[in-house]
């Protein structure tokens, strides 16, 4: 599945995805860890059966409320942020932007609601970018940080970083999303934009 959806095995590593056969009894899934602090808070499963439903749930005992995925992948050169709404869709930008100076995060789904500790935390990035399916919410959560929103789109339109990536165009619409938001030249030439 991971590698169908366009990820290399570095990005599974980077991320700790793992595969889990039976996850709660439910079918194969994959396993999204959660950190705080480099300690695991929590797993968010993805199943793989299309007829599981619902198709992402957090492993029993799981403590996420409030936190964001991704964040133990952080680079320290990074000083643009892209915050999007699923775990697949923030390990897509990874695949494009890692080494350049862009950092991405997962809101996990959604429904979640940012801190106000995620919300000082992303806001001292200089550069914010928030990409969520829907318009009203990628508005939403843009001015809860004072960033740039963009949107994925519904129904047979829709093209998240998930999408992009699989098509090999995600790397040129992170460059050109960094260019609307306002990010340093270097910042998008590294990225190959």
């Amino acid at each position: 599945f991971a590698i169908d959806r366009g990820f290399d095995i570095d990005t599974l590593d980077v991320f700790h995805v793992g595969y889990c056969v039976d996850a709660m009894h439910r079918g194969p899934a994959l396993a999204f860890p959660y950190y705080r602090n480099g300690e695991l808070y929590g797993i968010h499963y993805r199943y793989l059966n299309r007829e599981t439903k619902p198709k992402y749930i957090h492993e029993s005992g799981s403590k996420v409320a409030g936190l964001l995925f991704g964040g133990h992948a952080l680079s320290r050169r990074g000083r643009n942020l892209i915050v999007v709404e699923g775990e697949l869709n923030a390990m897509s930008v990874w695949q494009v932007a890692a080494g350049a100076r862009v950092n991405v995060l997962s809101l996990g789904g959604e429904s979640t609601s940012l801190t106000p500790a995620a919300v000082e935390y992303i806001r001292s990035f200089p550069v914010r970018i928030v990409w969520m399916d829907k318009e009203a919410l990628a508005t939403e959560k843009a001015k809860q940080i004072n960033g740039h929103a963009t949107w994925s789109g519904e129904g047979d339109e829709k093209q998240d970083a998930n999408d992009l990536l699989q098509r090999m165009t995600l790397q040129r619409r992170v460059a050109d999303l960094l260019t609307l938001a306002g990010a340093l030249p270097d910042d998008v030439r590294e990225l190959g934009g």
